[in-house]
């Protein structure tokens, strides 16, 4: 039965991705070769990850890399880019602003009320 592979959007057979390199010897080495990583991208605006290495899904498991290559010391280090935390973090504020800035305008409101009923 023929070996099959998920290459490039297409099925195609494990020959396709082998070549036959000579040595120096002169001896010729059957070699296959493995899908190329295309590396970890933002899950926000899809733009690639800049400092963490392009490796297939298990190499970040079973490789010898530290946590401190893996990741990008910031919030959501290998998750997000740089952008992505920055307009969080500005929309994060401002809903907090908007939540003070209602809290602030019910009370002068109540207040006018108040002002207007005490007046007659």
């Amino acid at each position: 039965m023929l070996n099959f592979l998920f290459f490039n959007g297409c099925f195609i057979l494990r020959m396709a991705c082998s070549s036959y390199p000579k040595l120096e010897c002169g001896r010729l080495v059957f070699q296959t070769s493995k899908k190329r990583a295309r590396g970890p991208k933002c899950s926000i605006t899809g733009k690639r990850l800049h400092g963490i290495p392009h490796l297939r899904p298990a190499e970040y498991k079973t490789s010898c890399l530290h946590r401190h290559r893996k990741t990008i010391n910031r919030a959501y280090g290998g998750k997000m880019c740089g952008a992505a935390v920055c307009e969080r973090i500005i929309r994060a504020f401002l809903v907090e602003e908007q939540k003070t800035v209602k809290k602030v305008l019910k009370i002068q409101k109540s207040k006018e009320k108040q002002a207007t009923k005490a007046q007659p």
